[in-house]
């Protein structure tokens, strides 16, 4: 009984030296800021108070990064799933059944001032289709793979992991999630289709589990597409996995095939630091470290930026941006957006112009038309602004400006533009709700959008009806 009672009190107070440490870390945040921002940001928007950063549409997470070390690099030996798969041939280590809230050793705003009844030292949030019980357990058409019913959660729940995570990263797809932790290991789960998971078997999975085979490379960053998952090493390496079978060219691996583990993408990216990636459903966009912008994929509808209608399954620079210093990128359906850093030259300061291109029918490329953009064209009614964020919906766009305000463009079929009497030809600013905030993050689901103020309150609009 003693020695019961002195392990509680242990806890007890590992758990306030925790929460002091929190406060501290947040008020030393707060304290040495980037400097005053003034902005007049409103949106007409519904709030979540203080739940802390947001980086994809249905998953909430807090964090700082932290430099790590690359260690190595994946080696794999490759078999055949279904004919024309790229798979390991062994097993995949397995991790054990009993389910824990994760926990995070970073600054987190879930410990302080909401009120709401989360676990405060649980760090990632879930809410939408197939996370009513703190999972992503989709419900599956695929025989023998089926978990259940499908609960949907209108409220943001904690996730249950099997394993204590500490999360630096995570990203969303429409029916699977990825995450990355501090020591750069990946984990994935939800519902697997075409080898999105990467763990080289035909498995769903309602709870995060480590990708093995990227054991010894230290994962930086990562994007879900609908069909493949893509990540980026601290080294700068792309990988890439999943259906490349009946999505043309989603991987960059120059064929057709199915990939179920992550595989380095080499050919043009090969030697080159890559620094962000970015998917659409059916088209991938990267970033190099040195402003470069090789995109792939289908090509349909003008989305790769190549001048044509062609698709590719190799990376291809974006040849109208060479010379040009690419920031940031964004895949929708089948436009893309980026921005990029423009010197005037009248007094050579530097500024970040929003360029759009491809399928314009929903008005998301800006441009006052509903126009195809076989190349990157920049948004002219915002020359005049600078911004630093910009993510894209299934066919529109919401961009994030220096100043600390939102502009959305393109289909306001379920509100997603915040203000109900926009068509979203042109670009306007998000008014509303929230006028004395500063935005500091900006996510997109396919028809809904997430945003994150500097006093870390969350806001949401767009289609809440979830259906199957």
């Amino acid at each position: 009984m003693i020695n019961h009672l002195i392990a509680q009190l242990t806890r007890c107070m590992e758990i306030y030296h925790w929460h002091l440490l929190v406060m501290v870390l947040m008020l030393e945040k707060r304290l040495v800021s980037k400097g005053v921002q003034q902005c007049t940001t409103n949106h007409d928007a519904r709030p979540f108070a203080n739940f802390g950063n947001i980086f994809s549409d249905m998953i909430l997470y807090t964090g700082q990064e932290r430099s790590r070390v690359s260690t190595g690099s994946v080696g794999s030996s490759n078999s055949s799933i279904s004919g024309s798969a790229d798979t390991s041939d062994g097993g995949v280590a397995g991790v054990d059944n009993n389910v824990r809230v994760s926990y995070s050793s970073a600054v987190s705003s879930c410990s302080y001032g909401s009120g709401d009844d989360f676990d405060a030292m649980g760090d990632v949030l879930l809410w939408g289709k197939g996370v009513g019980d703190g999972t992503l357990a989709y419900s599956s058409h695929l025989s023998g793979n089926l978990y259940g019913p499908r609960i949907d959660a209108s409220l943001p729940k904690a996730l249950e992991s099997t394993v204590l995570l500490d999360i630096h990263n995570i990203a969303c797809g429409s029916k699977h999630s990825v995450l990355v932790t501090k020591q750069g290991e990946m984990y994935s789960w939800g519902e697997e289709s075409g080898g999105r998971l990467g763990h080289g078997v035909d498995t769903n999975l309602t709870h995060p589990k480590l990708i093995s085979t990227l054991s010894g490379i230290n994962i930086e960053s990562v994007a879900c597409g609908e069909f493949h998952t893509c990540a980026v090493s601290f080294c700068g390496d792309l990988y890439t996995w999943g259906d490349g079978m009946h999505n043309f060219g989603l991987l960059g691996h120059g064929n057709d095939t199915a990939h179920w583990i992550p595989k380095k993408v080499c050919g043009p990216l090969e030697g080159l630091h890559v620094s962000s990636v970015s998917c659409g459903p059916w088209h991938t966009a990267v970033v190099t470290s040195t402003g470069q912008l090789f995109t792939f994929g289908d090509g349909v509808f003008g989305a790769l930026g190549h001048g044509d209608r062609q698709s590719t399954n190799v990376a291809r620079e974006v040849s109208s941006l060479r010379g040009l210093r690419t920031v940031h990128a964004a895949c929708g359906a089948w436009h893309t957006v980026v921005i990029v850093e423009v010197v005037d030259s009248l007094n050579s300061a530097t500024s970040c112009k929003l360029f759009t291109w491809g399928d314009g029918n929903k008005g998301q490329l800006g441009h006052a038309d509903r126009e195809t953009r076989l190349t990157p064209a920049c948004v002219e009614s915002l020359r005049k602004l600078s911004f630093c964020q910009v993510a894209c919906g299934y066919d529109f766009t919401a961009a994030l400006s220096t100043s600390g305000q939102v502009y959305t463009m393109g289909s306001n079929a379920f509100g997603q533009l915040g203000n109900p009497t926009i068509d979203g030809k042109l670009p306007t600013v998000v008014k509303g709700s929230i006028s004395s905030s500063c935005v500091e993050e900006i996510a997109c689901g396919s028809h809904h959008v997430a945003l994150l103020t500097s006093k870390a309150g969350v806001y949401t609009w767009g289609r809440v009806r979830m259906v199957a």
